[in-house]
């Protein structure tokens, strides 16, 4: 059953219980790297990026791969892989959202 996405900032019909895997990783902005401790406010001096994959697999490795490369650049250390599936938003209406489902892997020291 093919249901309306909301995902800002596109709308388009996926279906119902599509699975997708979304590679996100925290990186602190050029300016601030030379002084982290100093008043680091992360919603300011951080930028979020996400990337999505039909496989996990394909996550993964891309994941480990902006690790590698990006490494000394990310906030926390971290690169995440989270399983994501069309749920539901309103059911009445035929609206849906990507979900996230179960935990998300880390990629990390």
């Amino acid at each position: 059953m093919k249901v309306l996405v909301l995902d800002y900032p596109t709308r388009r019909y996926e279906d119902l219980g599509a699975e997708r895997f979304e590679v996100e990783w925290i990186e602190t902005k050029d300016g601030r790297r030379d002084k982290p401790e100093e008043d680091f406010d992360p919603d300011v001096d951080t930028v979020t990026h996400c990337l999505y994959f039909k496989t996990r697999t394909a996550a993964l490795k891309h994941a480990k791969e902006i690790f590698d490369d990006r490494g000394e650049f990310l906030t926390w250390g971290v690169v995440t892989v989270t399983r994501q599936a069309v749920e539901f938003f309103d059911e009445d209406h035929g609206y849906a959202e990507w979900r996230n489902v179960g935990d998300a892997e880390e990629i990390s020291k």
